[in-house]
């Protein structure tokens, strides 16, 4: 087996064990000394009192992850019973108190562990029922408050990397949430812009009746080239975003306002805009309005490109009892042809766009005017008919 195997597999062990709840682990670490120190020293159990004990300490172990003051604030009568009382004591109870003590500190709580040491270093020196109030055997309490000092420390020292580690990995996604976030902003303003341009630019000049032929295929092939480009670049927008957080969602605008904020962008391109809307009876969901942004957004880019600059264009809103049906006409350039719509997507994709939310985009031409309608279910307070 190469290294780079051996590595593989002793980085899977570990992540294999990491998903392993601490709670399972003290209850394991507990329950192994008490049988060891049964089956080390068997004479130890010399009343049924240790396994209730017993059963008790492996209990506070699985607990103390969860509850840890709690479990914490139970624990230390429950030493005081063992330290108290010789009947109800084997040398693994003795040793589980610095365990307790080191996780306890590990899971945040490095003051109420060191009190709780406290009480466990002077109860552990001192025998009540045979009138010994104060420490006599001051070796025997050094090394006890040695032992319980170093479980805590090294508690509390677990802690602060655990935390430090945490810490940078927060700053270490949040930067990368930032880098991607600041790419995708820096793709879309520049490159998919600039693609956009290249497009409507090289499409505009193509339309014109004095080019040399071979120059019309030429613009042909650029548009198509920075057509492609610009949905690549889409597509790398669309992997950004999957990987991003999640955001709050931002409200659609409603219905109105959308209609009036395209016949603004016509307007300010020239065109003269006649609105004709029925005030409607009822609301449009967040599905839906994002379907009609989507949909005005390109067949008004389409207007653009292709209409008679300073036509009248017709934007037309209607509502039945079950549907609306929003319509924009316009003039057709002369010369003119309309294989696309200005995004490359195409009749097919926006009609496949509104059947995502039970609608339907048909389009028709005599050859000199231009209609694009839109028809999307919607549920109406009121009953009318269409003009």
């Amino acid at each position: 087996m190469s290294p780079k195997t051996t590595t593989r597999h002793v980085d899977a062990v570990r992540a294999k064990l990491r998903q392993i709840p601490l709670s399972v682990w003290t209850g394991v670490i507990g329950s192994a000394s008490i049988l060891i120190n049964l089956l080390i020293a068997p004479e130890q159990w010399t009343s049924p009192w240790i396994t209730v004990v017993g059963l008790a300490h492996v209990a506070c172990l699985i607990a103390v992850p969860k509850r840890v003051l709690l479990t914490w604030a139970f624990y230390l009568p429950l030493y005081l019973i063992v330290a108290f009382v010789p009947d109800a004591r084997i040398t693994a109870f003795v040793l589980i108190a610095p365990l307790m003590a080191g996780i306890v500190a590990y899971l945040g709580h490095p003051r109420a562990a060191a009190w709780g040491g406290l009480l466990i270093t002077f109860a552990g020196s001192i025998d009540p029922l045979n009138g010994i109030y104060l420490p006599e055997n001051l070796l025997a309490l050094m090394i006890w408050a040695i032992l319980l000092a170093t479980a805590v420390l090294t508690g509390k020292t677990l802690h602060q990397l655990s935390r430090q580690r945490r810490e940078l990995i927060d700053r270490w996604r949040k930067d990368v949430e930032q880098r991607r976030e600041n790419l995708a902003q820096s793709l879309h303003d520049s490159v998919a812009a600039s693609l956009t341009s290249i497009v409507m630019r090289s499409e505009a000049l193509n339309l014109r009746q004095d080019l040399d032929p071979q120059i019309s295929e030429e613009l042909g092939e650029i548009a198509d080239q920075a057509r492609l480009s610009m949905s690549e670049v889409r597509g790398l927008l669309r992997v950004l975003s999957e990987d991003a957080p999640a955001r709050e969602p931002q409200p659609e605008a409603p219905l109105s306002r959308q209609c009036t904020d395209t016949a603004k962008l016509l307007r300010a391109h020239g065109f003269l805009v006649e609105v004709r809307t029925e005030q409607p009876g009822g609301e449009l969901n967040a599905n839906k309005l994002v379907v009609l942004r989507q949909v005005l957004s390109e067949l008004s880019t389409n207007v653009i490109k292709y209409a008679e600059p300073g036509s009248t264009v017709l934007l037309q809103l209607t509502e039945t009892d079950n549907e609306l049906s929003l319509e924009i006409s316009n003039a057709v350039r002369t010369g003119a042809q309309l294989p696309n719509l200005a995004s490359g997507l195409g009749l097919a994709a926006l009609s496949q766009l509104a059947a995502g939310v039970n609608g339907r985009v048909s389009t028709h031409s005599n050859g000199q005017q231009w209609s694009s309608i839109l028809r999307l279910p919607y549920s109406s307070s009121r009953s009318s008919s269409s003009p």
